[in-house]
């Protein structure tokens, strides 16, 4: 059927053409169930729409071509209607057949019909009554569960030492401020002929930031121009500490030839101080 579109129109998609073909065949096969005689079958309505479908793809809209389309689509319907007239003519199997032999069910206390009356011969009362006693032994199920949970509570234990010892490793309070930015920023003597070419700003690729184990940054880029001044908004545990942190402890790549210095002030007794944190470049 699709050969005789495209010997009509040659020029038509091969998707339309089938998809015309499969159209009307569905429609043939649904209309064998239509009742209602006086209203058009879901046939004719496929064929109306088909041929205008022809024609659009078509291109040409004179007398000619719409007559050959349509006469091409009247003897699809043709060959449609009688297949499924066939269809319907064919014998049907018997769904009721009778039983070589009477059964009575209610009679039949030996019948299981979970599995069927042609498999049963099951005694589905003695098999409810049977009452089968655990040969589990409790006192070694008790003491599997208590291993059980003795494990599950040493993984917690462990998460939590994981996370504690993060905490430790923290700069103590009392710590000099002059011995943790000499460890931060380090003496590099001699490389000042070196460090006029080197570039002032900060450029990050790819970083990421973790709060325990939560990460607030993931694969992100950041860069710092020398000469402008940035600051960080947002709302309360969103991780602003957090990256400057990183950043003032070098966690994060940045040029050993610029110098970091961070200031972190919070209010105590209700005592305002000011939080200030900025990145000092210097070529050494």
């Amino acid at each position: 059927m699709e050969a005789e579109i495209q010997s009509i129109l040659p020029n038509i998609d091969p998707i339309v053409s089938e998809y015309s073909v499969g159209y009307l065949n569905h429609a043939s096969n649904a209309s064998t169930s239509d009742l209602d005689s006086t209203s058009p079958s879901q046939l004719e309505n496929a064929a109306a729409s088909i041929t205008e479908l022809l024609i659009s793809a078509s291109g040409k809209f004179d007398s000619e071509n719409g007559e050959k389309i349509s006469q091409l689509v009247q003897k699809w319907i043709r060959q449609f209607s009688i297949s499924a007239a066939n269809d319907m003519q064919k014998p049907v199997s018997a769904a009721v057949k009778r039983l070589d032999q009477a059964i009575q069910v209610g009679a039949q206390r030996n019948m299981s019909y979970t599995l069927g009356i042609s498999t049963g011969m099951v005694d589905l009362e003695s098999a409810g009554s049977r009452k089968l006693e655990s040969k589990v032994d409790r006192k070694k199920l008790e003491k599997a569960e208590r291993k059980i949970a003795a494990k599950q509570n040493k993984k917690m234990f462990k998460t939590v030492e994981y996370e504690a010892s993060r905490l430790i490793n923290q700069p103590d309070d009392a710590e000099s401020y002059e011995e943790f930015y000499m460890a931060v920023n380090p003496l590099q003597l001699g490389s000042n002929s070196q460090g006029q070419q080197k570039s002032k700003d900060i450029k990050l690729d790819g970083i990421d930031v973790n709060i325990g184990a939560l990460r607030i940054l993931t694969d992100t880029n950041l860069t710092l121009a020398y000469g402008r001044r940035y600051g960080l908004v947002g709302q309360n545990g969103i991780g602003k500490s957090t990256l400057l942190r990183a950043l003032a402890r070098r966690e994060l790549a940045i040029p050993t030839h610029i110098s970091i210095l961070h200031v972190e002030q919070e209010v105590y007794n209700y005592i305002s101080f000011s939080f200030q944190t900025f990145a000092n470049n210097m070529d050494r």
